[in-house]
């Protein structure tokens, strides 16, 4: 089936810059919430220099390493306009002569949208050298992803956790029980 954006496809440039561009998540963390019986999503805002309103979305299998990391750019689309896949079924490319190609691109991959605005896939030679641990590491996934999407450049990549952690400021990335004194005894 091949998936269309026409709103892409009039504003090709504007989608094209916005994702070429630097952008910034300010969460040093970004946890997980369970969302329904299998999996846990979360959403940041990204930062950057334009008006037009976007999005990072999250989402893993709670049973399972399957997770995708997403951009949202709503003026142009409600659904992600670039994404990245760990696992899944494998994507067949349009090809503007033939067709579907005679190929399909295996997971992992990103999603993007063409200047017609049709959805593609694309590996990098990265994720060929890197299959296994992009499939079971989500912020190795993350790292890499941010530096494809331009997000954190020059700057710390959030971290994705799954579980929050057991006390008061659950955002806190280091030790939250630093400076508490426990006691041996009983």
């Amino acid at each position: 089936m091949i998936r269309k954006c026409l709103q892409i496809r009039e504003d090709f440039e504007l989608y094209k810059r916005l994702l070429e561009k630097d952008k910034f998540i300010e969460e040093r963390a970004i946890d997980l919430v369970d969302n329904g019986a299998t999996w846990r999503r979360q959403n940041a805002s990204i930062n950057h220099d334009s008006h037009e309103d976007m999005f990072f979305g999250v989402d893993k299998q709670k049973f399972g390493n399957k997770y995708g990391l997403k951009i949202f750019i709503k003026i142009l689309f409600d659904e992600p306009v670039f994404y990245f896949d760990s696992d899944g079924p494998a994507h067949f490319n349009y090809d503007k002569v033939n067709g579907l190609s005679g190929s399909s691109i295996g997971t992992p991959h990103f999603n993007f949208y063409d200047s017609e605005g049709i959805k593609q896939a694309r590996r990098t030679e990265f994720i060929e050298e890197n299959i296994s641990r992009l499939q079971n590491d989500i912020n190795f996934g993350m790292e890499y992803f941010c530096k494809e999407a331009h997000i954190n450049t020059n700057s710390h990549v959030p971290r994705i956790r799954e579980g929050l952690q057991l006390g008061i400021f659950a955002n806190e990335i280091d030790d939250i029980h630093r400076g508490v004194d426990f006691l041996d005894e009983i």
